[in-house]
């Protein structure tokens, strides 16, 4: 509960403030308004400031990073001419050391086939005559064998049957084969 004097003190200040509150409350709305005011401005000048901070380092950031952009880009294109001339001189040098070797080689392959071809036709003729003299001896004397085998193999077969007659079969035989 509140005091006799506390309640006596509140009404006097009631009434002695009470013809001056409406005339504070103006006041104190306007004081806000223009301390609001005075807020918002320095508010606005802030951020046009922070802008302009912000603004600035973005630019010089971002004309560092171009920057450096474009040195590698120059030297990326320069890297790649440098490396094309160098694959093209060493394309020019190889094969100007390719035609020459090759040349010598196939001038000197070139005078082999042209001896080969000249001995070859020397010896063409002979060889060929020797070489197919040497495969109808061979020829007969393979034809002789089968036929020693074969007029052998009837002596045997005849001879259980006809012991005289196939030896004489036997020659005829291998006479006919022979002619």
């Amino acid at each position: 509960m509140k005091s006799l004097g506390e309640v006596w003190r509140a009404k006097y200040f009631k009434i002695k403030y009470e013809f001056m509150a409406t005339k504070l409350i103006i006041a104190q709305a306007v004081t806000r308004s223009i301390i609001a005011a005075q807020r918002a401005a320095h508010l606005k000048r802030c951020q046009e400031a922070v802008l302009a901070v912000q603004t600035s380092w973005r630019k010089r950031d971002i004309s560092r990073k171009w920057l450096a952009i474009a040195k590698a880009t120059i030297q990326h294109r320069a890297t790649l001419h440098i490396q094309d001339l160098a694959l093209a001189t060493m394309k020019s040098a190889g094969q100007k050391v390719a035609i020459s070797l090759l040349g010598q080689q196939l001038s000197a392959k070139l005078w082999q086939l042209r001896r080969r071809i000249r001995v070859q036709r020397h010896f063409k003729g002979f060889l060929a005559r020797r070489h197919f003299q040497r495969t109808q001896m061979s020829l007969r004397n393979t034809v002789l064998a089968v036929s020693n085998v074969a007029s052998f193999y009837t002596m045997q077969v005849r001879s259980r049957t006809e012991p005289v007659d196939s030896l004489i079969a036997g020659c005829v035989l291998r006479n006919a084969q022979l002619s």
